[in-house]
């Protein structure tokens, strides 16, 4: 059964998952009884990763606004287009607020 390991060099990892993982590399456990992870795994684990960050992917949109609407969003400061995305989908998920747009 071929293994194959992966470097944590290797990954794309944010501030917190490395100071976690520098954490980690601190504690004293024993991994002598848990079986290195197969390429096939590793292939499922991939797989399982990919669908899940492109159902997260976000597509761009382009939408015209009103004057005020657009220095609303932007009085909230850096972020304002993600709040406008969060405020979008709320409605959509939210069959009242929904019906109020319509």
């Amino acid at each position: 059964m071929a293994t194959t390991r992966v470097k944590s060099s290797e990954l794309k990892m944010t501030k917190k998952d490395k100071n976690l993982l520098q954490k980690t590399r601190k504690i004293k456990a024993n991994l002598d009884d848990i079986p290195e992870i197969t390429d096939e795994q590793i292939k499922a684990l991939r797989k399982v990763h990919e669908a899940r960050v492109e159902s997260k992917r976000k597509e761009v949109l382009s939408i015209r606004l009103a004057k005020n609407s657009v220095n609303k969003l932007k009085s909230f400061g850096p972020g304002y287009s993600n709040i406008a995305a969060n405020m979008i989908e709320l409605c959509l998920s939210n069959p009242e607020y929904l019906k109020k747009c319509l």
